[in-house]
């Protein structure tokens, strides 16, 4: 029994079972999925996260409700504070009888997200499925949503319309046809999908005051009876048909998983020869930076040479006109000695020395600024 918050599926499951057995309320009752099998006496099986069961045997209908309450409905147990994994409960029904485990689950859709995980997990359980939708709105997105995650794994999906007694009997028409439109339009589902308009509260009560007209006017006893039929006809056939669906989702999976090892497995290799195509286009970059600085550093090198032999060529012309000065002033004196060679001399080695200091003071300046420049380009 699946579908949104507050569409009615546990008192559609109530009315099947012709007791009021399991909890409802005018705000969001059920948190937990609950397994309902046939036996002759009530009983209430809880299973916890943790593995752990706790069993009771209620002895009426009133106190199996009640039980039942304390752990399955978000009123009694808010956000699954018990954390309870499952319910599963027994009890006599006609339709039990019949093979058949009936489930119950929470509403998706509402303000508690738990509870649409915990609907959500339990549909790989479903072989078949009743979605139940309510009159006002009869669909929402959130259901059409819901209905493509349960198409999946569906063998037989039928679609149960209730609450129709808040609506005039002369517009159920065109509300059962809106309906259909749009579960076809933007659903997918099979146009000849059974759609049965219901109130399953109006037949609850009339099952349990056994009023027979009441019930046939809730427009119930059609979907009882093609429920009946199908568990009668097609319920090998469906659960036959559930199992394949069932193992091919499972085959996708670890079609999917293996997928996944196997890219995990080669993403090393695949990494290593990425770093390794990575390192041979940076040697190959590398030897072109290599090739190139090599050019550049021939280049500065020429450079320094020529500018170096100019400030030689023009230490050449000062040393002579500072010479030829000396020796002009010399013989202009009637110098011409000993004295004056020494003193000639004295001039050349005092000039070159003062201008030694100054050209290895400029070649190691210029030398640093080209260096400083090669540098820039080995660091980036």
């Amino acid at each position: 029994m699946l579908g949104q918050f507050k569409r009615g599926k546990s008192t559609v499951l109530n009315a099947l079972l012709g007791k009021s057995v399991l909890p409802i309320g005018v705000v969001p009752v059920t948190a937990i999925p609950t397994f309902i099998e046939s036996a002759l006496n009530f009983a209430i099986r809880v299973t916890y996260v943790s593995g752990e069961t706790e069993e009771t045997t209620p002895k009426s209908v009133e106190e199996f409700r009640k039980e039942l309450a304390r752990f399955v409905t978000e009123e009694a147990n808010p956000r699954n504070v018990l954390n309870v994994a499952r319910g599963d409960v027994s009890l006599a029904a006609e339709l039990l009888e019949r093979g058949v485990v009936l489930i119950d689950t929470p509403g998706v859709g509402s303000t508690h997200r738990h509870q649409t995980a915990a609907a959500d997990a339990v549909l790989p359980e479903c072989d078949a499925a009743l979605l139940v939708v309510s009159a006002g709105p009869p669909i929402t997105e959130i259901e059409i949503a819901y209905l493509a995650r349960i198409r999946q794994t569906m063998a037989r999906l039928i679609v149960v319309l209730n609450k129709i007694d808040i609506i005039e009997p002369h517009e159920r028409q065109k509300v059962v046809a809106f309906l259909r439109d749009a579960l076809v339009d933007h659903a997918g589902l099979d146009p000849f999908t059974p759609i049965f308009s219901l109130s399953a509260r109006d037949a609850l009560r009339a099952k349990e005051s056994g009023n027979a007209e009441a019930l046939s006017a809730s427009g119930f006893d059609e979907l009882e009876n093609s429920v009946l039929e199908f568990l009668a006809t097609e319920k090998r056939q469906i659960l036959n048909a559930a199992v394949a669906r069932k193992a091919a989702v499972l085959v996708a999976q670890l079609e999917l998983e293996s997928e996944i090892a196997l890219k995990s497995l080669r993403l090393p290799l695949e990494d290593l020869e990425c770093r390794m195509a990575a390192f041979d286009d940076a040697v190959g970059q590398f030897d072109v930076e290599r090739r190139t600085a090599n050019d550049l550093m021939a280049g500065d090198r020429l450079r320094a040479l020529q500018e170096l032999e100019s400030e030689a060529e023009r230490l050449r012309t000062q040393a002579r006109d500072v010479l030829q000065a000396e020796l002009d002033q010399a013989l202009n004196a009637g110098e011409v000695s000993e004295g004056t060679r020494k003193r000639l001399s004295s001039t050349v080695v005092e000039f070159f020395e003062h201008a030694l200091k100054d050209v290895i003071h400029n070649v190691g300046a210029r030398v640093g600024e080209v260096l400083r420049v090669h540098q820039r380009r080995l660091t980036n």
